[in-house]
């Protein structure tokens, strides 16, 4: 028997997280925390290998995605006024903080540089890198509120619906709007896919044909990720309806996987509960990290064959310092946690 005891001591940032984790874990299935985990991975890692490395495709075939159908399978519908301000808090004010700190960065490196001060407005107002998924998630967790208030019985449908507006522009002529509001409305099929599936219990129903929905999951995903193709930063689906079916077969293959991770590995199960628990903050400051080039400095010191992986296992080392930060500083935690998720308490976990 394994027990691992947490208990009220300041002095050790990792168990005080991982009972954090554990008391957010106790009010739901773990398996979605440890999918969100892998999900940040797998964010980080498609953004060092770059749009050319063969892995890109099968990460972004289903990771982005996967984050929309956790969203709606844990999504609660509300009025439009409690929607807006709880994605505001949520999403929003998480955007503008890091457009300030990016802003901040820029004019100090100009400035280092005696270089001419310019701040390129439209990276911000067309979503500053990977910051389009914070807006696009605000956009689509009001659409899919609104969609469901007004139409509890068609409400996928009407998702279906609002989600191939984009993809239909995209394929006439793409047009860009600023605040990712189109990448908002394609995603808004993937919310309620989530939602659909919590409602009618549908991975419960699965579990007793698991193998066969495991090798349909396994094909779908597949085909999208050698025939077809997702970029949703550009609403992109090259398969359309297809790709949208390849991504919840990457997604259900990410479940199963999640689920193997927590009967068999106690240890990696929580290193991903904490990565989820901080994803929001971890997401946000790798949009900095994505817009200002730190990592070229690489070039000076190690060759490039290696390059790719020193960047890579460099950005999860930050992962570290990033939960350090935002448990210590209080602003940051109720800006990324929320201002009611207790800090400390006592648990005890046994693995037997």
């Amino acid at each position: 028997m394994t027990i691992i005891h947490l208990h009220r001591n300041r002095s050790s940032l990792y168990k005080r997280d991982l009972y954090n984790g554990m008391n957010y874990l106790g009010k739901r299935d773990e398996t979605f925390d440890v999918m969100k985990g892998i999900g940040i991975f797998l964010m980080v890692t498609g953004h060092t290998l770059g749009p050319d490395s063969p892995l890109n495709k099968f990460i972004y075939s289903f990771h982005m995605p996967l984050f929309f159908l956790v969203t709606g399978y844990f999504f609660k519908c509300t009025t439009i006024v409690n929607s807006i301000r709880s994605s505001y808090h949520r999403l929003i004010k998480p955007y503008i903080f890091i457009c300030f700190i990016y802003v901040t960065i820029k004019i100090a490196l100009q400035y280092y540089h005696s270089q001419k001060l310019h701040i390129d407005p439209d990276a911000i107002i067309f979503g500053m890198g990977p910051g389009w998924f914070l807006l696009a998630l605000f956009w689509g967790r009001i659409i899919i509120n609104c969609i469901i208030n007004n139409f509890p019985n068609l409400y996928i449908l009407v998702a279906f619906i609002v989600s191939t507006i984009p993809i239909v522009l995209h394929q006439a002529h793409p047009i860009i709007m600023p605040l990712a509001i189109m990448e908002g409305l394609s995603c808004v099929l993937f919310i309620a896919i989530g939602y659909f599936s919590k409602q009618n219990n549908i991975l419960n129903k699965m579990q007793d044909h698991n193998k066969t929905y495991i090798f349909i999951s396994l094909l779908l995903w597949l085909n999208t990720s050698i025939n077809g193709k997702i970029e949703m930063s550009a609403c992109t689906y090259k398969l359309w309806i297809i790709d949208y079916l390849g991504a919840m077969g990457g997604a259900f293959l990410c479940y199963y996987i999640a689920k193997h991770i927590i009967r068999n590995s106690l240890l990696l199960t929580q290193l991903l509960t904490i990565v989820s628990l901080y994803s929001l903050a971890i997401y946000s400051f790798h949009i900095i990290d994505f817009c200002i080039p730190i990592w070229h400095h690489l070039s000076s010191f190690i060759s490039q064959e290696y390059q790719v992986g020193a960047i890579l296992f460099g950005r999860l080392l930050l992962f570290y310092p990033i939960v350090v930060i935002t448990y210590h500083i209080p602003f940051l935690y109720n800006l990324f946690i929320g201002m009611h998720t207790p800090k400390r308490f006592n648990y005890k976990l046994s693995n037997k």
